[in-house]
């Protein structure tokens, strides 16, 4: 074999070798070796790829994502301000860590997660609720509080009052929205009934609408939801899980799924929110006039002789 063959294995097999040490050595060391060594490594670039909590701490600054929903966040369509529950927190969040809160992008259910992934911003202010299939992609805070879940019918449809089993029928229409939690009940809980399903760009209120105009027979919806449509609806509609919800959701700030360290930094806040009664009076302000619609974090703890 010629020298310069045997030159150029040996060489190859040296690089490689001192790739696969950079890759078992990471830190700085691995690092420094990469680049003396002029190896282009993923591992080493991965390692180096500044994540979203370096970004909050570098800047001092959180860029927030919102769907534009109530309770969450509400938009003045007079003066553009905002306010909501997750609003108010995540503003007070910011203002006992000592971090800028900018609300950069109103985005809908049905592209949020493609935001986080791609950096257009840092959290999902409005928060949502937890769900096991988006959790493959996505992070969760602790909850901020928890929300019941109603089966909304027509007032006069007296069908499943005191039969839910009855909603379990082909002869029976869901109203929800592509891929939602309204769906995922429906089709657990009942899965011989139809699902009509909307765009995920729809508001929750067109669900209801589609139950009070007999395109469908059924929605599931959170009390406060629910509720507030009744307050504008009069007469249309009626809850039939009014002593058990049939779901009950935490509602959480929604981050990227692998961010611990920036999980970690609000879990700490939205614990010292709770327990100094900050969250409590944030909900007591949005549920006045439609009371039990939130439920409140229980305390992990028993004051003594109480």
């Amino acid at each position: 074999m010629k020298k310069p063959v045997i030159l150029f294995l040996v060489i190859f097999a040296t690089l490689l070798s001192l790739k696969f040490y950079i890759i078992q050595n990471e830190g700085e060391e691995g690092r420094t070796l990469a680049a003396q060594a002029g190896i282009s490594s993923a591992h080493a670039a991965d390692k180096q790829k500044e994540t979203v909590y370096d970004r909050v701490m570098r800047t001092g600054k959180i860029r927030c994502g919102y769907v534009a929903h109530d309770p969450y966040v509400v938009i003045d369509p007079n003066t553009t301000k905002k306010s909501g529950i997750m609003h108010d927190v995540m503003e007070e969040i910011g203002r006992r860590q000592g971090f800028e809160i900018e609300w950069t992008a109103e985005v809908g259910w049905a592209d949020f997660i493609t935001g986080l992934e791609y950096g257009h911003y840092d959290i999902l202010c409005s928060g949502g609720w937890n769900s096991a299939n988006e959790g493959k992609l996505i992070g969760y805070t602790k909850p901020v509080y928890f929300q019941g879940i109603g089966i909304w019918v027509r007032t006069d449809d007296m069908r499943f009052d005191d039969h839910k089993e009855l909603l379990n029928s082909p002869d029976v229409t869901v109203a929800s929205g592509d891929g939602s939690l309204v769906s995922v009940i429906g089709q657990t809980d009942f899965p011989q009934a139809k699902i009509l399903s909307l765009p995920n760009l729809n508001m929750a209120t067109d669900f209801m609408q589609m139950v009070a105009m007999k395109k469908a027979d059924v929605t599931f919806l959170s009390v406060y939801t629910g509720n507030r449509f009744i307050q504008n609806n009069p007469g249309t509609l009626k809850n039939i899980a009014t002593e058990t919800p049939i779901r009950v959701f935490p509602t959480s700030f929604i981050i990227p799924h692998d961010d611990y360290r920036l999980q970690q930094t609000l879990n700490a806040a939205i614990d010292e929110l709770t327990y100094s009664g900050f969250i409590d009076r944030v909900l007591d302000r949005y549920e006045s006039g439609i009371p039990g619609s939130f439920y409140r974090v229980a305390k992990p703890y028993a004051v003594p002789g109480k």
